[in-house]
Order: structure tokens, then sequence, then C-alpha cells
């Protein structure tokens, strides 16, 4: 089953507020141009978020169906997603990505799942995906940061840019020694090749622009950091070690580091998979 890693409200209000954003690289327009080729719109269509967290997702495709269900197995996630949704057309539920009962066969135009595919059994998931989507329908898995990350600061001074790019590298690390599985999206094709998907992927950038509060906040709320701090309760202060490090290093260029400016960025990648319709 999936791990709970935001149980907390206040870190999914962290997660909510400072996860990088991903509503202004297209990512909902291409995913709908891929979905609609083969499956036209209809009266009750409708798609599932699975991993929805505070629903960045969620909130991106629900113009585009007459209904849009988040699920997610932390009740803090969802209340924040509650929070922050005013559109009428997407319901939250808690559950898991294995198990979708709550769904009829044969029912979803779309089901998604945005970083979260790392933190439960892909087999199963992908196995419900396939039993809930219409024939047509796709299965869309998106990620960011399996490529890395880069933090850089408002400034020309490469030794404090180096020095920046050094602590994004170490959080980095580990997560990936944090994560098990982070395959990219088009690794998990494994899992429907033998159903005969169809399969189109695309790449994208997703960034933030803020300051050190903002950056700090970023690593506070993945994942990734909060499964190492679980499984290493020693280095809870770890978030507060970053800080000082980047606050040193902005303090050689500004008089006031905490007003420095910086640009977060990661690679991101979309796989979509359609199921046959026959």
């Amino acid at each position: 089953m999936a791990q709970r890693l935001f149980e907390d409200v206040e870190i999914a209000r962290l997660y909510q507020k400072f996860r990088l954003d991903y509503g202004d690289c297209q990512l909902g327009k291409k995913i709908v141009t891929f979905l609609r080729e083969k499956l036209p719109k209809a009266v009750e269509s409708t798609a599932v978020d699975v991993a929805c967290g505070t629903g960045f997702l969620t909130r991106i495709i629900a113009p585009h169906f007459h209904k849009v269900v988040g699920v997610d197995c932390s009740k803090a996630q969802i209340d924040v997603a509650r929070e922050n949704t005013t559109s009428r057309n997407i319901e939250y539920r808690m559950g898991f990505g294995e198990n979708l009962r709550f769904i009829t066969s044969k029912s979803v135009d779309l089901v998604s799942v945005a970083m979260g595919i790392f933190y439960f059994r892909a087999d199963k998931f992908f196995a419900e995906a396939d039993r809930i989507l219409k024939p047509g329908g796709v299965v869309v898995v998106f990620n960011y940061g399996r490529d890395g990350f880069r933090l850089t600061p408002d400034t020309n001074n490469v030794d404090v840019i180096g020095g920046c790019q050094e602590v994004i590298d170490e959080v980095y690390t580990i997560g990936m020694q944090s994560v098990k599985v982070f395959k990219r999206p088009a690794e998990f094709e494994e899992f429907l090749s033998p159903r005969s998907y169809q399969s189109q992927g695309f790449d994208v950038s997703v960034k933030k622009v803020g300051d050190i509060d903002s950056v700090i906040g970023f690593i506070s709320s993945m994942g990734s950091m909060r499964k190492y701090i679980k499984d290493h309760p020693e280095e809870e202060e770890k978030t507060k070690v970053y800080r000082r490090r980047l606050m040193s290093l902005l303090a050689d260029i500004s008089s006031s580091p905490e007003e420095v400016q910086f640009t977060l960025e990661s690679p991101g990648q979309c796989a979509m998979f359609r199921k046959p319709i026959n």
C-alpha cells in the first residue's frame, strides 16, 4: 500500500504553497489533446487523479471534464486540497491507487498520477487503471525531479551559484536514496504493454521563483525528504542546516540575504498510455 508521508496538515499546507508549478507548462492541455484524439468528450466525462495531494493536477484538468475525482491516502492532503478548490465538479476522496473499488469498471476517461506513483505498487495501480478506464481512455504518469534540480540565486557570483547548487544536489541525492523506485514515466510501459496500450510522451520544465523561505519550504515538503527524516529521526534538523548554508552563501552578495530571489527548476516527463478501443 501507499506510504503515508503527509499526515500533518501543516506539512500539507507547505506542500501546497511551495511545490514547483506545473500549471504553466501546458500539461493539462497536452494530456487532453491526446485523450480526445480517440475518445471525444462525452456529457458525463470523468477523470480520476490518483495520489492527488493538495490537488495541483486535479484543478488543472478539471475544466476539461464533467467530473474529476481526486484520490489520496492522506486526510491532511485531502483537507488542504478542499481548502484550495472552488470548482464544483471536483470531488476528493481518501483512498489508495492500488484499490479504487469505489470507481465503476469502464467508467473513466482519464486516470492520472503526478509525483506519486513511486510511493505505491505500480503493478496494482495500472491493473486498477485498466479496470476503470473506458476503451480509448488514457492513463497518465507525470514526474519531475528524476533528473535533478537547478537552484539559481539572482546573482552573477559563480561561487555563490555553485554553492547553492551543491545544496540542492545534496537534497536530490537524499531523495534518490529515499525513493527506491524512481523511474521515468515512460519506463512504466512494461505494466501495460501486455494489454497493447498506445503510448506517447513529452518533456516539460517546471519551476518556481521565490526567496529562501520558498526554497526551504519546497525542500521541507518533498516526499523524499519526509521519508528520509522519518527513516533518520536524528536528522530532523536537516532543513535548518540547509537554510544556514544558503544564508551564509547569500551573505556574500547581499546585506539582506533573506530577500535574494531564487529560481528553482527541474525537467519533468509525462507519459500517456491509451487503452485499446477494441
